[in-house]
């Protein structure tokens, strides 16, 4: 089984003042792939969406420290929608 999944960023750091052209570079990566979990039939685990979210409980820097590379809260969220998305096709 291959699981892809989803490139992610948040506004910290170096991003966050380069925040445009670091967020169109991730939005095509993110794109390209969706559409090779789709291509492939693989599990896709989209990351993105789960550290936006995360950010409505704390600050952006409190799950990645540098824009890009989570911290141990970070690693947390990135396992739990891992363990959901690959839990949803095999028993684990």
């Amino acid at each position: 089984m291959l699981v892809l999944c989803e490139p992610f960023i948040l506004p910290v750091g170096y991003v966050k003042d380069n925040w445009e052209a670091f967020h169109a570079d991730i939005q095509q990566r993110q794109a390209v792939v969706r559409k090779l979990a789709v291509r492939y039939n693989t599990v896709f685990v989209g990351l993105q969406e789960v550290f936006d979210k995360a950010c409505e409980r704390a600050s952006a820097d409190y799950w990645i420290w540098d824009g890009v590379h989570p911290t141990v809260a970070g690693h947390e969220l990135l396992t739990r929608a891992w363990l959901k998305a690959v839990g949803k096709v095999v028993s684990l």
